[in-house]
């Protein structure tokens, strides 16, 4: 693939994930989530964006390890 249409595609990626970062945090919609990562592990320098960024890394792993039963991931 050229060089011009890989980063065409690498700056889409990240212009999407930049908008979903932003709705999921202006939404709330892992507030309680984020609250309990920041009460379990207590963060002393990470951002909301941070600890989601951490969230989403973690289920991809699990999902990648074969944690992902029936559309759930099955935490052991």
């Amino acid at each position: 693939m050229p060089l011009k249409e890989r980063v065409d595609n690498l700056t889409a990626f990240y212009s999407f994930l930049k908008t979903e970062y932003s709705r999921i945090l202006d939404a709330r919609l892992l507030a309680s989530t984020i609250e309990l990562f920041r009460a379990r592990l207590d963060p002393k320098q990470h951002t909301d964006q941070k600890i989601l960024d951490w969230i989403i890394w973690k289920y991809i792993k699990l999902a990648d390890d074969g944690a992902l039963l029936n559309g759930q991931i099955l935490y052991r």
